[in-house]
């Protein structure tokens, strides 16, 4: 009874906090700003959805690749999102059946991990956040939230409960806190947590050694699969790095020959002559001055050329607006 007390009082905070974490969101989503869940919004998180697309990795960047280029299945991905958070908050809150919860808490927090873990300019956010998530989820999965929540408050006023094997194993594990295998539980789990961690900061950020990198401070364009015939060249842009907050501003298209001599190019208004086909659910659009590139968006671009360049296209060159080229060599 003493071990669930000190368990239950130490994990309270941070049972309510990360509760708010997941309630706040859903607040966010549904009542303060609706347009998050409208398709037709530039506001709904299927966008924001798509910019973890370009660096999440296995299967989870299959699931993204999938749901990028179907919006109706996005659209129902995200409502299962947030009912997913809204439910983890609630059963955090009371501490409700509190072992199902640090695993499904734990299964959120990696899913963040392995797809938006990448993201963040400046301070690593969407890391640190599925780190922390991680490591809540897992103490919780352990433990159960001790005395301060419903699962005990239910288990004293019906003793029986303890019968059931769902009731037991979903809710806490007490006799695990005074057993003789406490201290070797916490520290291989404190062990495994951290090299998961660790692995993580390394596999995304390069921090634990080797050259530190963000993808998310410079855009980048990677551009592909050039095809031209007489009079058309077209060619596929996808933008994989840079911050998600705003897009990649590209000012001119130039194209050189195998002499590196500039043979053709299109800017300002000559831009209304490109034509674009967009992949994925982040678009490419122009604007008055530019082709603009969000983060995760991948369109086709076609442009007509002049037929006497079609042989001699030895480059294909993409500038920003900040000065910055994206450049394929044919």
């Amino acid at each position: 009874m003493k071990n669930t007390k000190i368990v239950g009082g130490l994990l309270l905070p941070f049972r309510l906090v990360t509760s708010w974490l997941f309630l706040s969101a859903v607040l966010r989503r549904l009542f303060l700003n609706p347009a998050k869940h409208d398709m037709e919004s530039p506001m709904w998180i299927g966008h924001k959805i798509n910019t973890f697309y370009p660096h999440a990795n296995g299967i989870f960047q299959d699931v993204l690749g999938y749901l990028v280029v179907n919006p109706t299945e996005m659209n129902w991905f995200t409502y299962v999102f947030t009912y997913s958070e809204l439910l983890v908050g609630i059963l955090l809150l009371f501490g409700f059946f509190s072992r199902f919860t640090g695993a499904f808490l734990l299964s959120l927090a990696i899913g963040l991990m392995h797809t938006a873990g990448w993201l963040g300019p400046t301070c690593l956010d969407e890391w640190q956040i599925a780190s922390l998530l991680g490591t809540v989820g897992g103490v919780l999965l352990l433990f159960g939230s001790g005395d301060y929540s419903l699962d005990s408050y239910l288990t004293n006023k019906y003793p029986k409960l303890v019968s059931n094997r769902i009731w037991l194993y979903g809710t806490q594990l007490t006799e695990l806190t005074s057993s003789k295998y406490y201290k070797n539980t916490i520290i291989g789990f404190s062990i495994v947590a951290l090299l998961y961690v660790m692995g993580t900061n390394q596999l995304l950020h390069g921090g634990v050694w080797g050259t530190l990198h963000n993808f998310s401070t410079k855009p980048n364009i990677e551009i592909s699969n050039i095809e031209s015939n007489a009079t058309t060249l077209s060619f596929d842009t996808f933008r994989d790095k840079g911050p998600e907050t705003y897009g990649a501003f590209v000012v001119e298209i130039n194209i050189y020959n195998k002499m590196n001599q500039l043979i053709h190019s299109v800017q300002g208004s000559d831009f209304d002559e490109v034509n674009i086909s967009n992949y994925y659910l982040n678009k490419v659009f122009f604007n008055e001055r530019s082709i603009v590139f969000p983060l995760g968006g991948k369109a086709q671009l076609s442009l007509e050329i002049p037929n006497k360049i079609v042989d001699n296209i030895r480059t294909i060159e993409l500038v920003d607006i900040s000065g910055k080229k994206f450049v394929m060599n044919l």
